[in-house]
């Protein structure tokens, strides 16, 4: 077995909500009855489900608290098919299922939206390897290509040049770079 630190999160949290379903369920068997409000306490593991998947996951996981709930109270005897509620069961699936659904899209929706920045970050930390004007590579950009190509086994070449005399306009140096580049 892994150690739990290699775990990923997604699968910590879906172990979490297993578990979570298994003892509220056993609650229900061992003390459920109508009214006591024990069919709250699987929004928990509901919520971590979707967390750890999605919006598909998590509504499914909703459909499982309602049965789950529904057939505790069976088991346990303090109620039978024909009183099942009829009105509360369609209100907890519901309610249990945009739950689910709810929070795995908006957990969804957050990787992804990390994801995104993750790349921009990569993009920004490109871009501070430039110079403004010309756009090339300053010196700490040049070393790490030229390390990169190195370890790589790489050919490249390097162009050293120098301006000597008159100062060059921004828009000279732009396109020297352009044109070297």
């Amino acid at each position: 077995m892994k150690p739990f630190r290699d775990v990923s999160l997604p699968q910590r949290l879906l172990v979490a909500s297993a578990v979570g379903f298994v003892a509220i369920f056993v609650l229900i068997l061992v003390y459920g009855r109508p009214g006591l409000g024990l069919g709250q306490s699987f929004y928990v593991p509901v919520v971590l489900a979707a967390l750890a998947t999605g919006p598909w996951i998590g509504g499914l996981a909703g459909v499982a608290a309602i049965a789950l709930y529904e057939t505790g109270l069976l088991l346990n005897g303090t109620t039978d098919w024909t009183s099942l509620d009829a009105a509360n069961t369609p209100i907890r699936l519901i309610s249990y299922v945009l739950a689910g659904a709810t929070v795995g899209y908006f957990a969804t929706q957050g990787r992804r939206m990390l994801a995104d920045s993750l790349h921009v970050l990569d993009d920004l930390l490109d871009l501070s390897r430039r110079e403004l004007v010309t756009a090339s590579l300053t010196s700490e950009g040049l070393e790490q290509a030229i390390n990169r190509r190195i370890g790589a086994r790489k050919p490249f070449g390097l162009l050293v040049g120098e301006t000597v005399g008159r100062r060059k306009r921004d828009d000279e140096l732009r396109r020297t770079a352009r044109l070297l580049s």
